[in-house]
């Protein structure tokens, strides 16, 4: 049912990947990740939630979705634990459109096939209190440092967009 793939650092399986099978079919999300994989609640919830689970190709979010027959899923078996690092001093600008920040070498920016957790806009929507994730507009590599400006709205990610693709928005790179 479920088939482990191998990470090439330690040969211990890395994520699992299944096929839904009839017996599975119908099942919650949450329900069919517990029974194929041998989870605890807490633990398949845990792997929605964090935006780690992907169902035929594309993240779910949500552990009441209906699984059917044929369906592939694909989890991690464990998440990567979270960046510790308190971004509220790196705040370079804020306002109800933009936030600017200088994020640190060692944090994503953008969500992972690990899932949303300890990304930046995952960090930033947490230590901030934010009703929801900031939109990432551009990208840094994650072992890479620098300013990124991410949209709190729907008018700052379309004018973020057009900024970078209008090429008013500069980019610099240090090495």
């Amino acid at each position: 049912m479920s088939t482990p793939r191998t990470g090439a650092k330690d040969g211990m399986p890395d994520f699992f990947q299944f096929e839904i099978s009839r017996t599975l079919a119908g099942l919650r999300l949450d329900r069919a990740l517990q029974q194929a994989l041998s989870l605890d609640a807490g633990a398949a919830a845990e792997l929605i939630e964090a935006g780690a689970v992907f169902l035929n190709g594309r993240r779910k979010l949500r552990a009441a979705h209906r699984v059917r027959a044929g369906d592939r899923i694909r989890a991690p078996k464990q998440l990567p634990p979270a960046p510790r690092v308190d971004l509220r001093d790196r705040i370079l600008h804020r306002d109800r459109h933009l936030l600017v920040v200088d994020k640190p070498a060692g944090v994503a920016a953008a969500p992972t096939p690990q899932g949303v957790r300890g990304t930046l806009p995952a960090l930033l929507a947490d230590q901030l209190g934010l009703p929801r994730a900031p939109t990432v507009v551009h990208r840094l590599d994650r072992d890479v440092s620098g300013v990124m400006a991410l949209a709190l709205s729907k008018t700052g990610a379309r004018e973020l967009t057009a900024a970078f693709e209008g090429r008013r928005a500069g980019k610099w790179y240090r090495a």
